[in-house]
């Protein structure tokens, strides 16, 4: 079972959305995102430039046992990944229309859907945040 959900970042646009990016802003980009360990993919089929920036473990192998403790999953099957994400304009010298994190959590098939929430904490948001004016910050061109 996968599960996605999606946070909008309203500033963002707001501040970065009137400007265009510069010529070969995935590459510029992404030496900006260097310092994170982290690159950013553009796909051109839906105009999103994506950084994923996280996957780890859901659950502990205690917290797993403390709600089902009759089950034997393995903390390894319950993911979350997660990825900061910006939606261009349909032009790139019209700038940026969305920012924003998404997860997708993976979980066992058997598991029912409303077991598998996930709130973002504080410290993802922020990094996404982060990651997100890292990139357009390198990348904006407020020249022109």
């Amino acid at each position: 079972m996968i599960l996605d959900n999606e946070k909008s970042f309203e500033e963002i646009p707001e501040v970065y959305g009137g400007f265009p990016l510069k010529k070969d802003f995935i590459k510029i980009g992404n030496v900006a995102l260097q310092k994170y360990s982290v690159k950013a993919e553009l796909d051109e089929s839906t105009n999103e430039i994506r950084i994923p920036f996280a996957d780890k473990e859901r659950f502990t192998l205690e917290e797993l046992r403390d709600m089902w403790p009759d089950e034997e999953d393995d903390p390894n099957d319950w993911r979350v990944r997660l990825t900061a994400g910006i939606t261009l304009s349909e032009k790139t010298a019209e700038g940026v229309t969305e920012a924003w994190c998404e997860y997708e959590l993976i979980a066992p098939e058997n598991v029912d859907e409303q077991d598998c929430c996930y709130d973002l904490t504080e410290a993802e948001y922020e990094q996404a945040i982060e990651l997100i004016e890292a990139f357009l910050n390198a990348t904006v061109d407020c020249e022109n």
